[in-house]
């Protein structure tokens, strides 16, 4: 029987695709301020960084490869390619569609939501107002994405 681990492999990143500079550094401090959470922490700036850093990994070129990430953090509203289109091309992709994507948006709209979900988002946070709620709701994330859920092992 294949056993079910929770939580990521340890030398698997989170990719956060975020634009804002402010964000993403409030993001990835709240992380790190959780003492259980112990996973790298990738970005990429823009929708296109995204696309290919996957698209590196899907290529198996070992010289300019990360780790394929255990979970992507994704910001909808990117100059150039939009989110949408980021988790559009995760989730078509039979190489990529098993990674976890939480949709990661300062938008509230019912349209957004729906259309994540639609496009294949694993769920759908709004970013908080505040640092305390963002730490509050970063440490909800990390208990229920690496200590609650199983999250895939690496397909290949």
């Amino acid at each position: 029987m294949n056993e079910i681990a929770a939580g990521p492999e340890s030398d698997r990143p989170v990719l956060i695709v975020e634009d804002s500079d402010d964000d993403f550094e409030s993001t990835r401090e709240a992380l790190q301020s959780i003492a259980e959470f112990n996973s790298p922490i990738h970005r990429a700036e823009n929708g296109a960084e995204a696309v290919a850093y996957l698209e590196r990994l899907k290529a198996g070129d070992e010289s300019t490869v990360k780790p394929e990430p255990c979970l992507v953090l994704l910001d909808l509203n990117l100059p150039g390619l939009h989110g949408s289109k980021v988790l559009t091309a995760i989730k078509n992709d039979e190489r990529t569609r098993h990674i976890p994507v939480v949709v990661f948006s300062n938008s509230q709209e019912f349209e957004d939501v729906n259309a994540s979900y639609t496009g294949g988002a694993n769920s759908f946070v709004s970013k908080p107002g505040s640092l305390d709620e963002l730490v509050s709701t970063l440490r909800s994330f990390e208990k229920f994405w690496f200590k609650t859920c199983a999250l895939p092992k690496l397909l290949n």
